[in-house]
């Protein structure tokens, strides 16, 4: 017999069509999401079988997309392989080193404020990076080498920058392994003739900041002395937006009635230059307080507070048909992936970026390998959890944010429920992703499936 996932939830209800009212329903562990009569939908929570029987199409559709499961199927033991499968990956050695600690800017919100400083990964650090990278990836057999290179701000550390590629490039070419890096970078000093040298070497991906227009961006993005950023940034991303894409983020401030305006107009204004089009994708979100009990909530939620600016920009992107980061389903939180981990300039290794530089939070160093807190991280368990194992969105979720979790009590395997962030931003970015947000309806009755399911790992079987 065939029921609903336990992973199934109705997003919206109502939705005016030729076929009668219609309702968005989505699944969060197959991240499947479809349009079905709301008679069906109550049916098949009622069990009522003379109207089930009037929908064969849709019930296929639905099994075939996971949002039906025959009664017998174990989908928490399901997840809980995929998240194995996720977690204990052996295809790829995804790594963030921080060159240093220094900045050129002095955003006012920085998150690596209290670690800000003269702090540069030394020549001797260096190489212990690279030995450990080297031993790492030859002890777990890893075919692929990503690395994402930060900061501070890395392209103010260029002689350590290439001094890495370089060492990891050779490596891999010699012992027959995949390079590839990224960069998170202010932008400042991503000049032409470097982004080329760059690419050259494996350059695959660019994150760039910018806070909404040229007024609002300086005021919240100036360098050190003072000065604005802004026309430096765009004067580079025109010479580089014609050789490649970027994915540009930006920061607003969730109590300031014009911080989302101020992000339309720099919408307008990338249009108006021509440089839309080679932005990937686009994340706006909340300036976060670095350090505080406000800081975990953000990190957790997104914004424990007031997400209508969040929604807002959402729906703005949607409308000018450019791609949003956003995703519904986020997966586990990058600090559960194992090895998955970030190296400070000292050789200190941190869960993500955002532990660097509290050392409470270490679960290692290069010289001496992992401590007792890399056994602490990765033994947190959600799918067994009584409050999270039983939760619509465990799939999506995993228990949150750990680094938001540490901040507040302390401990990485503490609980702490992300619920209030999904009931207050899933269903409206689920609307937008299938065009109902306001009531309007796709021609289809049906919407196709994702091409690419995120929950592909392991083939779910009914």
């Amino acid at each position: 017999m065939q029921v609903l996932s336990r992973y199934t939830y109705e997003v919206q209800r109502g939705i005016a069509s030729a076929a009668g009212d219609m309702s968005l329903i989505y699944n969060s562990f197959a991240d499947s999401l479809m349009q079905i009569p709301t008679e069906l939908f109550d049916a098949l929570k009622a069990g009522d079988e003379t109207i089930l029987k009037n929908y064969p199409k849709e019930l296929r559709i639905m099994k075939e997309e996971s949002f039906l499961v025959n009664h017998l199927f174990d989908e928490k033991d399901e997840l809980r392989k995929w998240y194995d499968a996720h977690t204990k990956q052996t295809q790829t050695l995804p790594l963030t080193i921080l060159l240093s600690y220094r900045c050129n800017f002095a955003c006012p919100y920085c998150f690596e404020a209290e670690y800000l400083g003269n702090v540069r990964m030394k020549p001797e650090t260096q190489q212990e990076v690279v030995a450990w990278t080297r031993e790492m990836m030859l002890s777990k057999d890893f075919p692929e080498l990503d690395v994402t290179f930060f900061g501070g701000e890395p392209l103010i550390e260029q002689e350590t920058l290439f001094y890495l590629i370089h060492e990891f490039r050779n490596f891999c070419m010699a012992n027959n392994r995949r390079f590839e890096f990224g960069l998170i970078t202010n932008g400042f000093h991503l000049k032409k003739e470097l982004y080329a040298e760059l690419k050259e070497l494996g350059l695959k991906r660019i994150k760039i900041t910018l806070d909404g227009d040229k007024e609002r961006h300086d005021k919240q993005r100036p360098l050190r002395g003072g000065r604005g950023s802004f026309e430096v940034i765009l004067k580079n991303l025109k010479e580089i937006g014609v050789l490649t894409s970027f994915t540009l983020g930006g920061n607003y401030d969730q109590n300031d009635p014009e911080a989302v305006e101020s992000i339309f107009k720099l919408l307008d204004y990338l249009r108006d230059e021509g440089l839309d089009n080679s932005v990937r994708k686009f994340g706006f979100k909340p300036i976060m307080n670095a350090g505080t009990k406000e800081t975990a909530d953000a990190i957790a939620y997104l914004g424990e507070g007031d997400m209508s600016g969040y929604l807002r920009i959402e729906k703005e992107l949607q409308q000018r048909n450019l791609r949003s980061q956003r995703r519904v389903v986020a997966g586990p939180c990058e600090a559960l992936i194992e090895h998955a981990i970030s190296i400070d300039p000292l050789g200190d290794i941190y869960p993500c970026g955002a532990f660097a530089g509290d050392k409470r939070a270490s679960i290692g160093n290069v010289h001496t390998g992992y401590n007792e807190n890399y056994d602490k991280v990765m033994s947190y368990n959600a799918i067994d959890h009584p409050t999270c194992g039983d939760c619509k969105n465990l799939a999506g979720c995993f228990g949150g944010c750990r680094w938001a979790v540490f901040k507040q009590k302390g401990d990485y395997s503490a609980f702490q429920c992300s619920g209030e962030f999904f009931e207050k931003t899933v269903p409206t970015l689920l609307q937008l992703e299938a065009g109902t947000h306001g009531g309007g309806v796709k021609p289809s009755e049906l919407l196709e499936p994702k091409e690419e399911p995120q929950k592909s790992p392991i083939k779910r079987t009914a």
